[in-house]
């Protein structure tokens, strides 16, 4: 869900509440995201999310938090900021988390720009869904994953992705839709492939593949 709140200097700014599995498309996609970890530094140290950055105002005074704020975000302004804590904010009530604290210190200062997100379940959730994304965690590997479309059913990639065997593994990947003319298949055996034999161009007609295609996905994703 979104609210709107005012922000000095660039107006009305939009939070967003996102879950985990958005924030893992974020990690793929999204090369002006600023991902920020509210937490204490110790807890940041010993587990983080992929790439993000911790900002941890325990015990600081507001001047303070806001000497941090123009420090870290002086030459980030115009960067959609996703933040997170380990506040499940579908549950806490009026217990906001340390996110929710420094989204209104970032407000105040007008350093972010409209969308701010947040991950509305905490970092737990996001451990417990995508522990390979997590420095600090045995499972953690450095690489980029095709866009999810379906949590953990449905993804949507590229030839490398296709020949990645640690990536297939990691997602549970055990079938593939080929949209090409005549790239050769990257999985073994012959019923958990299909081909979509089409032009990468504007002009190809895929209606025909539709039904096909989709029986075939019906038949994998379960």
């Amino acid at each position: 869900y979104s609210l709107f709140m005012a922000s000095k200097g660039v107006g009305e700014v939009k939070l967003v509440f996102q879950t985990p599995h958005d924030l893992f498309n974020h990690l793929q996609s999204a090369s002006n995201l600023i991902l920020v970890d509210s937490r204490p530094s110790e807890e940041f140290s010993l587990s983080s999310v992929r790439t993000s950055l911790n900002l941890d105002f325990g015990g600081k005074e507001d001047s303070e938090s806001l000497k941090l704020i123009k420090g870290r975000f002086a030459l980030r302004k115009y960067f959609n900021v996703f933040l997170y804590d380990d506040c499940d904010y579908l549950e806490c009530g009026d217990k906001k988390g340390t996110a929710w604290d420094l989204l209104q210190l970032l407000i105040q200062e007008g350093a972010c720009r409209s969308p701010v997100y947040i991950l509305e379940t905490g970092f737990s959730s996001f451990v417990k869904t995508y522990p390979y994304l997590v420095r600090g965690n045995s499972l953690s590997v450095v690489a980029i994953f095709p866009a999810e479309i379906i949590h953990g059913k449905l993804y949507l990639g590229d030839l490398g992705d296709s020949k990645n065997r640690q990536t297939q593994e990691l997602l549970g990947i055990q079938a593939v839709v080929n949209c090409t003319l005549d790239q050769e298949f990257t999985l073994e055996g012959e019923d958990n492939q299909f081909r979509v034999a089409v032009d990468d161009a504007c002009d190809q007609n895929i209606q025909d593949y539709f039904s096909d295609a989709l029986s075939f996905m019906r038949e994998h994703v379960k």
